[in-house]
């Protein structure tokens, strides 16, 4: 699968364009639309794709091909710069629609291109912005660290490097850096630094023209220096980790002049809603409720799974982004075991009252990742080997997980003692077949999207048929989210799902007693 999916018509004008779009082209105003893909194709390259795409019959696809994508974007100062993107493309044309191109574009070293013209690389392939920030941690852990070292952030104002500018700039930074080895480049264009305090010959600026001499590129600074914050440590470092994160995802009140001008003030709020966040925790101010998963072969609840609801207004109106805040913050690892623990106080209570009911509950993909985390977890579940076959750990996937290595071996611990694992959201966001290759699991939730719109599209239908049929050969059990009418069951089941989650079947709810609703396929 590529980073980027465009949909053509057969004139080459662009329908859709889905995927890293920002990060991979460093605008997301280019290709839209409406527009000609051809329009900008370097000559050389529009002939090879005009060329090469007659062969497509709708059984093949055409690729690998080098693509030369060239277009204006704004240069951050007022002005426009011309920039060109190599990357390598598939085409191919489904049957069942016959009047559609669709592309898959990825980056040239995914196949062993060299790729040194192009001004982008994709932030995901950094597994040292997740260590950076672990690193960070680490650093700041300790008390002391505080009043003795600083952050800097560094951008370009939008403008993009090649991979050899990156890694020049991070080299620089390193130098600079507490132990040669705590810099890395955050996004494109955006690069961090953890140095020493106290040596005043060696002020951001100075590493900025340092920079600007090694590599030509100019960069904006600031630095954060947390023992300036008027909060304790431990929250200052979560306050900074969100603020970095932040300032990664291009949210645009994180950049390197908003920092310079009130990054103090920028950071005590992000402590604010940390301090916030660990008040729910420690308050129990969340509550689970239900939902029911049911078996459409039989239209019995086969499970639950827990939601978390909260019961607080500052941190986020959405259970989901409350989530996602927690895991920018490094705080998600946390939050999980809270949910789990308090899951484990409802079986025990339900065990008291012989009323058992089979429960799954969410762990983040950050926190799997973590051993500190897994070895909590298992603490826990080797204690009670007894709910094996009634708790279910559902493995959500909000966040990439850099080192799928790390998730894999733990998915393994927890299935080794009994208990299913459970791969949700399958098709959003990140994740992706390789997910499915590397993370072996006994079932997999196919994200609500795909079952929404397949009532109505033949490619989401496919593409359904596809993860199906594929599980279906890995002895992988299917759970359809989002069914929330009777023609969405109906469609699930004659695909040969093997369970439904939706409001068709029952809304979240505090009690599991009467929830779910029964279904029999016709």
């Amino acid at each position: 699968m590529g980073d980027l999916l465009i949909e053509l018509d057969m004139a080459y004008q662009i329908v859709n364009i889905d995927g890293a779009v920002k990060s991979m082209l460093g605008s997301d105003k280019v290709l839209v639309a409406g527009t000609s893909f051809t329009d900008f194709l370097s000559e050389a390259c529009r002939e090879k794709v005009l060329v090469s795409t007659k062969s497509l019959t709708g059984h093949n696809r055409v690729g690998p091909i080098e693509i030369e994508l060239c277009f204006d974007i704004s240069d951050g100062v007022g002005g426009v710069a011309n920039v060109q993107r190599n990357f390598v493309g598939f085409f191919s044309h489904i049957p069942l629609k016959k009047d559609r191109l669709y592309l898959a574009l990825t980056r040239p070293s995914k196949y062993g291109i060299n790729n040194t013209s192009t001004n982008i690389v994709d932030s995901d392939d950094f597994d040292q912005r997740s260590n950076f920030f672990e690193q960070l941690e680490t650093v700041f852990g300790d008390e002391a660290a505080t009043d003795s070292v600083l952050v800097t952030v560094f951008d370009d104002d939008g403008s993009g490097h090649s991979a050899r500018e990156q890694r020049e700039i991070q080299d620089c930074l390193s130098s600079f850096s507490l132990g040669g080895n705590h810099a890395a480049v955050l996004a494109d264009g955006k690069y961090a630094v953890v140095r020493e305090k106290g040596q005043p010959a060696i002020s951001k600026d100075v590493i900025s023209k340092e920079i600007e001499k090694a590599t030509g590129i100019q960069l904006n600074s600031a630095t954060l220096d947390a023992s300036e914050m008027e909060i304790n440590s431990e929250d200052g470092m979560r306050a900074m980790i969100f603020g970095l994160q932040q300032f990664a995802d291009n949210v645009e009140v994180f950049n390197a002049q908003a920092f310079e001008q009130n990054g103090i003030q920028l950071l005590e709020d992000a402590s604010k809603k940390v301090q916030e966040f660990r008040s729910i925790i420690k308050d129990d101010g969340f509550s689970l409720v239900y939902q029911p998963i049911v078996d459409l072969k039989t239209g019995d609840t086969h499970h639950f799974e827990a939601l978390a609801r909260f019961q607080h207004l500052g941190v986020s109106k959405s259970p989901f982004d409350t989530i996602i805040f927690a895991e920018q913050a490094g705080l998600i690892d946390e939050f999980d075991l809270a949910v789990f623990d308090k899951a484990l106080a409802k079986l025990i209570d339900m065990e008291k009252r012989n009323n058992l009911k089979k429960i799954a509950i969410n762990i983040s993909g950050k926190s799997i990742s973590r051993t500190s985390f897994v070895n909590k977890l298992m603490g826990r579940l080797v204690t009670i080997q007894r709910f094996s076959e009634i708790l279910s750990i559902e493995l959500t996937e909000s966040s990439i997980m850099n080192d799928i290595q790390a998730p894999a071996k733990a998915i393994q611990k927890i299935r080794k003692l009994g208990f299913k694992v459970y791969l949700d959201d399958f098709g959003a966001g990140a994740s992706g077949f390789h997910y499915l290759k590397k993370l072996k699991v006994d079932a997999l939730k196919v994200d609500g999207d795909y079952i929404k719109d397949a009532i109505h599209s033949k490619e989401d239908r496919a593409f359904l048929n596809a993860m199906v049929s594929l599980c279906k050969e890995l002895g992988i059990i299917t759970v359809a989210e989002w069914v929330e009418t009777e023609q969405h069951s109906k469609l699930v089941t004659q695909m040969g799902f093997d369970y439904g989650q939706g409001y068709f079947f029952g809304m979240p709810q505090a009690s599991m007693i009467g929830a779910g609703r029964i279904h029999k396929a016709s």
